[in-house]
C-alpha cells in the first residue's frame, strides 16, 4: 500500500479569477482529496499524496500540468511547496446558462474581466429564424463571430475599431432556425493590447437557448472588471 504524507502545493495562475482546481493521480486515475486549510493563502493546497507520484493538476480554461511529488513532504511551515504553475488558454470555451441574466449581478467576471449578460426575447423575429445580437456601451471594439455551421459566418460589433473610428451600440444577424443545429461555436473578441484584436470566448450554439422565433441578446457591460 502506498503511504500518503502530508503534501502542500501552491498553485500560480495568470487569470482574472482564482480557478478551481484538481489533483489525479496519472496512474490511478483517482482523484486526490485536497483541502485549503484556515488561514492559508487561497493558492495553497494541502494534498494526499504518496512519495514520487505524478500528479495531474487540472483547472478549466488552463493548461494541465502533470507534476511530480517527489520523495520528500513539502510542509507550508518552514518547507517549500511543490509550486504549480498554470498557464491560462485563450480562447476558452463559456456555457450560455453561466451568463448572469441582465438585470441581475454577475457572481463575477469572466477570467479576462469581461461582464457579459445574456437576455432571450420569443417571438422577436419569424418561426424559422433565429437572431443574435450583441449591444455595449463600451468604447473599445467588441465582436462576436456568428457561423452557421454550413460554411459562412458574419462578424457583429460594437464599440470603434480605432480611437478615430465611428462607434456602434447594437449589431445583428439572423440565422435560419435549423442552423442552430449544426454545432458551431460563436467566438467572442475584443480590442485589446494596441488595438489589436484577441479571440477571448467561445459558446457552442445550442437548440436548447436559440429555439426558433428567438432573438438572443449578448450586453457587453464590462471588459475589465478586477476578479475574485
Amino acid at each position: 500500500m502506498e503511504m500518503v504524507v502530508a503534501s502542500y502545493w501552491r498553485i500560480t495562475y495568470d487569470g482574472k479569477n482564482f480557478p478551481g482546481v484538481t489533483f489525479t493521480s496519472v496512474a490511478t486515475g483517482l482523484t486526490l482529496h485536497s483541502e485549503q486549510k484556515p488561514g492559508d493563502p487561497r493558492n495553497l493546497f494541502y494534498v494526499e499524496v504518496g512519495y514520487f507520484q505524478d500528479v495531474l493538476v487540472a483547472a478549466r480554461g488552463y493548461s494541465s500540468q502533470i507534476v511530480n511529488s517527489e520523495g520528500q513532504e513539502h510542509d507550508a511551515v518552514g518547507g517549500i511547496p511543490v509550486e504549480v504553475s498554470l498557464h491560462h488558454l485563450w480562447p476558452y470555451e463559456i456555457f450560455y446558462n453561466e451568463l448572469p441574466l441582465l438585470g441581475s449581478p454577475p457572481t463575477r467576471p469572466l477570467d479576462d474581466g469581461d461582464i457579459i449578460y445574456r437576455t432571450r426575447d420569443l417571438g422577436q423575429v419569424p418561426q424559422n429564424v433565429v437572431a443574435i445580437h450583441i449591444h455595449s456601451d463600451l468604447h473599445w471594439f467588441k465582436r462576436i463571430n456568428v457561423p452557421d455551421g454550413e460554411g459562412s459566418s458574419w462578424n457583429i460589433w460594437t464599440g470603434a475599431a480605432w480611437p478615430w473610428g465611428a462607434r456602434r451600440f447594437d449589431d445583428e444577424v439572423a440565422l435560419w432556425a435549423h442552423q442552430a443545429n449544426n454545432g458551431q461555436h460563436l467566438t467572442f473578441l475584443k480590442a485589446k493590447t494596441l488595438g489589436l484584436m484577441s479571440e477571448t470566448y467561445t459558446m457552442k450554439v445550442d437548440p436548447s437557448w436559440l429555439v426558433p422565433g428567438c432573438r438572443v441578446t449578448f450586453t457587453w457591460e464590462a471588459d475589465s472588471a478586477p476578479g475574485v
